[in-house]
């Protein structure tokens, strides 16, 4: 799983606040996880 992180965060070098990268890693692990796993983040 870290490294799909990493690979969806690798292309934006850098973020405009802590905000946008939360929204990127919420967004990746939806996009990576089950449905029943995120039912517990």
């Amino acid at each position: 799983m870290n490294r799909k992180v990493r690979k969806y965060t690798k292309n934006k070098l850098s973020f405009p606040s802590d905000a946008a990268v939360l929204k990127s890693v919420y967004l990746t692990l939806r996009d990576i996880c089950p449905k029943s796993v995120l039912n517990f983040i």
